[in-house]
C-alpha cells in the first residue's frame, strides 16, 4: 500500500522533471505552436470570405455620388457655427483704465514683449485681476472693438486696464478715463 507521502513525493518529483523538460525544449514547443496556427489558419475558412459565394457586391448609387464629392472635396452645408461677435458678457466692472507704449521706463527689459510672451500689437491690454486670453471689450470708447489682455501691470494696479498704444504721445493723451468694461 502506497502511503500520502510517497504519492506526494512521486508527482513531485514529476513535475519537477515535467519542468525541467519544458525549459531545455522551450524553443521546440514555441516552433510547434507557430507552425500549428499557421497550419490552422492557412486550412481553416475564414469568417472575413464568408460571403465568397454571393460575388462581388457593388455600391448603391447614392453611396457611389457621396464616395465622389468626398474625393472631389466637396462639403455639404450644415448650418453655422456660433460667432463670438454673437457672445454675451460675463461680467461688468467700471475701473479706471489708462495707456501705455512700449518704452523702457513704462515697461520692463524688453518693450516690446508682454508678460506672457507676445509681441505688443494693437488690442492688447494688460489687466492683473483677469487672466491672459481674456476677451473684453470697452463699448464706450471702442465700440465692437475687441481687446485681448496679454500683459499685466505693477502689482499695485488691481481692478485696473491699461490699453497699449504704439507711440508715448497717443499714450500720454488718453490720460485716465473711468469706464465699464465688459468681460467675455
Amino acid at each position: 500500500m502506497i502511503t500520502i507521502r510517497e504519492l506526494f513525493c512521486s508527482s513531485e518529483k514529476k513535475i519537477s522533471r515535467v519542468l525541467v523538460d519544458i525549459q531545455t525544449h522551450t524553443v521546440e514547443i514555441l516552433a510547434c505552436g507557430f507552425v500549428a496556427s499557421i497550419t490552422l489558419f492557412i486550412f481553416s475558412p475564414s469568417a472575413a470570405i464568408a460571403d465568397i459565394d454571393t460575388g462581388p457586391q457593388y455600391p448603391n448609387q447614392e453611396t457611389v455620388d457621396l464616395m465622389i464629392s468626398a474625393m472631389q472635396n466637396k462639403s455639404v452645408p450644415y448650418g453655422t457655427l456660433p460667432v463670438s461677435e454673437e457672445a454675451v458678457a460675463r461680467k461688468f466692472y467700471t475701473i479706471p483704465v489708462t495707456a501705455y507704449s512700449s518704452t523702457v521706463d513704462q515697461c520692463d527689459d524688453d518693450p516690446f514683449i508682454t508678460a506672457n510672451g507676445e509681441y505688443v500689437s494693437d488690442g492688447g491690454i494688460a489687466a492683473n485681476f483677469l487672466p491672459f486670453g481674456t476677451k473684453i471689450k470697452i463699448p464706450e470708447l471702442y465700440g465692437d472693438k475687441v481687446f485681448t489682455v496679454n500683459d499685466r501691470m505693477n502689482k499695485r494696479y488691481y481692478h485696473h486696464a491699461d490699453i497699449w498704444m504704439p507711440t508715448r504721445e497717443e499714450a500720454v493723451h488718453f490720460g485716465i478715463k473711468y469706464v465699464t468694461i465688459e468681460v467675455f
